[in-house]
């Protein structure tokens, strides 16, 4: 006999929920509830959302999980976890056509953000050099450097020493974080995550 899901019901109301109500009407883990729903096809995923919360305390974090950490994860299995790194490349790539050709690095926050989305979710450091115009519009970006602390700053180093043979510059670093932690001189930015 053919095993039927008990929980159809539910996920129909969830999807419902969404469809007239958008996003914000849904609980973080019915976020990722509905979302497991596509890889999980007949099982009760609510307490596997709201697992990922409980471990993960938001969306992000979870997006930003790497493979094994989500398989730890009661409910989580391979087809879960390509959904989950899917989206948040999928949302990466959005974001980043959303930006092309207009994307003004004209404040720290915005210096953070653009940093935070190029870098990505990393156990590594990474030094990333942004160029950009005089009005802070970007025209390139380059990660020229991964690895350990001490050998991202070797490179950093070398770079920073080459700067003031150039007339602007600013040199920051971007914490893991995403917050913008140091901020120096004047318009092109380097920034170290």
């Amino acid at each position: 006999m053919k095993k039927t899901d008990n929980s159809s019901g539910h996920r129909k109301r969830l999807r419902h929920k969404y469809f007239s109500s958008g996003i914000s009407s849904l609980h973080d883990y019915e976020k990722l509830e509905l979302l497991l729903t596509y890889s999980v096809p007949v099982k009760d995923v609510k307490p596997t959302g709201k697992r990922l919360i409980k471990k993960f305390k938001n969306i992000s974090c979870v997006l930003d999980a790497d493979a094994d950490e989500l398989t730890e994860i009661k409910g989580i299995g391979p087809e879960s976890v390509i959904l989950i790194k899917f989206v948040r490349d999928i949302l990466t790539v959005y974001s980043e056509e959303k930006m092309e050709g207009s994307e003004f690095l004209n404040s720290p926050e915005k210096v953070a953000a653009f940093s935070k989305l190029k870098i990505g979710p990393s156990a590594n450091e990474k030094f990333l050099i942004i160029f950009l115009t005089s009005k802070n519009m970007v025209i390139g970006y380059n990660v020229i450097s991964e690895g350990t602390v001490d050998s991202v700053a070797h490179v950093a180093g070398a770079v920073i020493r080459l700067l003031p043979f150039h007339s602007h510059f600013r040199i920051g670093r971007v914490a893991k974080d995403g917050h913008l932690a140091v901020l120096v001189s004047d318009v092109d930015l380097v920034f170290h995550q």
